[in-house]
């Protein structure tokens, strides 16, 4: 019990003081859609509304100007805004506090300029984000813990990915991957552990569409997984089924997913979840982005999340050897990560836009880890596979400090300003053999199925290898055991 504490408590507290002392020890870092949702969130809390025109005059906040406003005039003298209400609702008590103090600093002749007011608010939320990785990772380590059986190893995975791109970047900006993240691991773990349907998952079930639209698939397929957990072992004896609690559950979900869809039809007279998108005639789905959207997710070469976190590449032999340890639940895997990556399959803006790199893949990185960590482990006896996982822990930490240094390079636009930055030269050489989804079709998919074979392979080296040994240690077992 002491050690278990004291080894979360360590944890802890290098993750936020590494993400702490990265926001503040030299450079600032971008902003993208964060002013917004804390504008959003001053609405909810002074104004009770969502008509954020004053808002954006605030003296709290940063001035913005009218072209830059994320809102759509769709009365006279009415700016609802474009984003989904989930994000600011949680900033709500966030902002409340940082307001509060604000308040009283001004009574004492503190805070006199909007900026310092600013700079306050938004600190608060980049700390209050900081703390959701910093506790996010202590739930990692619980995870890694279970699925390696080690408590130092898995504390080491934690600590690894915790601190690297994209789960690093967005643990200091007010986004909706984060808790995205968050809900959907809290969920995916529930789901191949208790497999029990309760009042908080239904609940965050319900609000996953709220926090951004491509949640909308996953959170009806964690639904329907839930549901089919509660009645399928009992299919033989229907009287045995908890009808009125599965009922009652399942009604509150619907519920929330009622409130997102009539907030958008009350904004934008419709019922999509793409929200301001459809009322505009502005198709954010299309199928013609299908071969363009996946593969770039994974390889382009500024936002592809193997590109951000090689460590991920695993993610595809822990796959196969989850597979082989334990069915059900890797089918749930399986579908889980297939379900999410077909709501972002045709959206023509996959790239997340002025945002960290990787910002769409946020949301399932935590799985991606998981299956990572599960081959990582398994492998690890192994003298050559411990050495190119110990090279990749060493890269992956060098890239870590490097950010820590200069913080701005974690915002990303169209070339990876990392690398180029830090190896240039070496950089320079490479990025043309890298698939750029901003050319057009088909340079970048040959290029990516390329690159596809290679994880291919790596992967499917490492399960024989995992093979042998499990089959070797098999045979040791059944001659001590006849014996």
């Amino acid at each position: 019990m002491n050690k278990t504490f004291y080894t979360k408590t360590k944890l802890f507290w290098i993750v936020f003081i590494f993400l702490l002392t990265l926001k503040t020890h030299r450079t600032h870092i971008g902003q993208g859609d964060e002013p917004h949702y804390i504008i959003m969130a001053e609405s909810l809390y002074l104004d009770r509304d969502i008509d954020v025109t004053n808002n954006y005059h605030s003296p709290y906040l940063l001035t913005v100007k009218e072209k830059d406003w994320h809102t759509f005039k769709y009365k006279p003298g009415k700016n609802p805004p474009v984003h989904p209400v989930g994000m600011p609702l949680l900033g709500v008590p966030i902002y409340a506090l940082a307001h509060g103090i604000i308040k009283a600093g001004m009574a004492l002749g503190r805070f006199k300029e909007q900026d310092e007011r600013w700079i306050f608010i938004k600190n608060t939320f980049s700390i209050s984000m900081m703390a959701t990785l910093s506790f996010f990772s202590l739930f990692l380590f619980s995870i890694f813990k279970k699925a390696t059986g080690s408590h130092k190893f898995g504390w080491r995975l934690a600590l690894i990915f915790s601190l690297s791109p994209p789960l690093m970047s967005y643990g200091l900006v007010f986004f909706t991957d984060l808790p995205s993240a968050v809900i959907i691991t809290f969920l995916f773990w529930s789901l191949i552990n208790d497999k029990k349907l309760s009042w908080g998952k239904a609940f965050w079930i319900g609000y996953l569409p709220l926090l951004h639209p491509r949640n909308g698939l996953l959170a009806g397929a964690f639904l329907l997984l839930f549901l089919f957990n509660e009645i399928y072992p009992a299919r033989k004896n229907w009287r045995a089924i908890p009808w009125l609690p599965i009922g009652f559950l399942s009604g509150m979900t619907v519920l929330l997913w009622g409130g997102a869809l009539l907030y958008n039809y009350l904004l934008w007279e419709n019922i999509s979840l793409a929200g301001f998108y459809p009322y505009l005639g502005i198709k954010t789905f299309y199928w013609k982005c299908l071969p363009e959207a996946v593969p770039a997710l994974f390889f382009d070469r500024s936002f592809g999340i193997f590109w951000i976190n090689i460590l991920t590449i695993f993610s595809v032999g822990g796959f196969l050897i989850f597979w082989r340890e334990n069915r059900r639940e890797s089918v749930y895997t399986g579908l889980i990560l297939l379900l999410y990556l077909a709501g972002l399959s045709n959206f023509k803006f996959w790239s997340g836009g002025w945002a960290p790199p990787g910002r769409y893949m946020v949301p399932v990185t935590p799985i991606l880890c998981f299956l990572s960590g599960i081959m990582i482990h398994r492998l690890w006896s192994q003298k050559t596979w411990k050495w190119i996982f110990s090279i990749l822990f060493i890269w992956t930490g060098i890239c870590s400090a490097l950010y820590w240094q200069a913080p701005q390079l974690i915002w990303n636009y169209d070339v990876n300003r990392f690398l180029n930055y830090w190896f240039g030269p070496v950089e320079r050489i490479f990025q043309d053999f890298k698939p750029d989804f901003f050319l057009s079709f088909p340079t970048p998919q040959i290029m990516a199925a390329f690159y596809l074979v290679i994880v291919l392979l790596i992967n499917c080296l490492g399960y024989k290898d995992y093979r042998k040994s499990f089959n070797k240690k098999s045979q040791r077992h059944s001659r001590s055991t006849s014996g």
